[in-house]
């Protein structure tokens, strides 16, 4: 990580860096996906064909998605404050 940003940072703004550089990115990989396999039409018939409704998949994916963005933040946060 030293070469993108220095791991001792003089200023709010190179402290600020790691998140502005990261964070974008990994949720564009957490949500970019939410509603991907749906779209091919044999997976949204077998899932519409099942008792669990779509909404509520969406929202377990949608939470497990936040968790694991949370933790991969958290996990940034600390490796840059240490």
């Amino acid at each position: 990580m030293p070469v993108v940003f220095t791991m001792t940072p003089s200023n709010l703004a190179q402290a600020a860096m790691p998140g502005e550089l990261f964070l974008p990115l990994l949720t564009i990989f957490a949500f970019g996906s939410l509603f991907l396999p749906e779209q091919t039409v044999e997976i949204g018939a077998v899932i519409n064909s099942k008792q669990t409704q779509l909404w509520w998949l969406y929202l377990l994916r949608f939470i497990w998605y936040a968790v694991v963005l949370a933790m991969l933040a958290t996990v940034l946060i600390g490796v840059y404050a240490f």
